[in-house]
């Protein structure tokens, strides 16, 4: 399939808004960056906080100290606002515990949410965090309840995405390689690939505009031959520290229940072990995915930080590939975690024996040559805001895959862990 053109069109802010179809100008290359404007980046300190539908209805929250009835009432308004049935503000709720808590071993009763309802109508969120007799837990996913239900609503009603096939419900149309893997796959993008100039880097080699790093792309740099816009299963959140643009760096958790927005690019299997080299600082050339692996257990977890392959459908005839973190929102949110250069999630402690243990092993078998950085260093897990720059791609990209207004762009930010 003929790759799409893309027309670019500058507003009265200085957005880059991309139109399919059409005569126009090629989608932007590494070679010839269109410079973008970070409007999403000067917004971005509001899209975490509660900001229109999502403030008004947290208005209506504190209204809530003479009802007789709170929980309902506040299900009530979220039903009201957005338009969405009970049972979705209650799976959003129970998601976002999800990312505080193992819910198997919370207990959530009518009663916690009825006294945290209460507390809310009479403190402020950050102080209802600090309050000794109300579950914190709960707090903070009621106050993050408005933004989510509002996330989810509007990716829900976002046009034109294409729905995947099952995994491997295309396999008898697998293309294969002689190294027996599949040798044409989409790769599903949801964080700052999502803007195809920015995602060329990987491809064509270059220094995104924002960046600080200048990528050497892939072995074979012919660019993608089809994109799509999709849906993946899962929300986004934001951690770590990221070295090529600092800030938080965004992972799909695939174990939450919403919806996240993505684009799928049709590469080669090899373009794909570049690309994912490339993510997790490993030299282009020397990585080799074994998607045969993958594709036969949906899902593969494997060296470094984006070290986790999901297979997330099916799509022409080609298997559609993501990659994420080896660790959950949860795992993220709680702070006490890092990867180390092996892909391993570890605890504090057992962290700083990993990298002991590694600096003992290269001792034995390199005596006298110098420890190599990687060894010394593990990969901090952490809740992490986005750099404007970084986010900024992440925006450009929304709006010109799936045509997303700026507001909506907002509403999508703001649903983020």
């Amino acid at each position: 399939m003929k790759l799409k053109k893309r027309r670019y069109v500058q507003d009265k802010k200085g957005l880059f808004r991309g139109s399919v179809g059409g005569v126009g100008e090629n989608p932007p290359t590494a070679a010839s960056p269109v410079t973008p404007i970070p409007v999403y980046a000067k917004e971005y300190s509001k899209t975490f906080a509660d900001t229109g539908k999502p403030q008004q209805t947290y208005s209506r929250f504190l209204q809530l100290k003479t009802i007789q009835n709170p929980i309902t009432t506040a299900t009530n308004i979220l039903v009201d606002v957005y338009n969405v049935s009970p049972q979705t503000v209650e799976q959003n709720l129970e998601d976002l515990l999800a990312e505080n808590v193992n819910l198997p071993d919370y207990a959530l009763t009518r009663g916690s949410l009825e006294d945290t309802y209460n507390q809310l109508s009479k403190t402020s969120p950050q102080t209802l965090v600090a309050t000794p007799d109300v579950d914190p837990h709960l707090a903070d996913a009621l106050h993050r309840l408005p933004a989510r239900v509002a996330q989810q609503k509007m990716v829900a009603n976002v046009p034109g995405i294409v729905e995947l096939g099952q995994p491997g419900s295309q396999a008898n149309q697998y293309s294969y390689g002689p190294d027996g893997r599949v040798d044409k796959i989409y790769y599903a993008s949801y964080g700052s690939n999502l803007f195809a100039d920015r995602f060329h880097a990987y491809i064509a080699g270059g220094k995104p505009e924002g960046a600080n790093r200048t990528y050497e792309g892939s072995r074979d740099k012919t660019l993608p031959k089809d994109d799509i816009p999709v849906a993946l299963n899962g929300t986004i959140f934001y951690a770590g520290e990221s070295r090529a643009w600092t800030g938080g760096v965004a992972f799909l958790d695939p174990g939450v229940s919403g919806k996240s927005l993505g684009r799928a690019y049709q590469i080669t299997g090899e373009q794909f072990d570049d690309v994912i080299a490339q993510e997790n600082w490993s030299p282009v050339g020397k990585t080799r995915v074994d998607t045969t692996t993958t594709i036969r257990e949906s899902k593969l977890t494997g060296r470094g930080v984006y070290g986790a392959l999901v297979h997330v459908g099916d799509h022409n005839g080609c298997p559609v590939f993501t990659f994420t973190s080896p660790y959950s929102t949860r795992q993220a949110r709680s702070g006490r975690l890092s990867v180390s250069p092996e892909g391993v999630v570890v605890g504090t402690l057992a962290r700083e024996h990993s990298r002991e243990t590694r600096v003992q092993e290269h001792n034995k078998k390199e005596a006298g040559k110098p420890i190599p950085t990687v060894f010394q260093e593990d990969w901090e897990v952490f809740p992490n805001k986005p750099a404007p720059a970084y986010i900024n791609k992440i925006g450009l990209g929304l709006v010109e895959t799936h045509g997303l207004t700026e507001t909506q762009v907002a509403t999508y930010f703001a649903g983020s862990s």
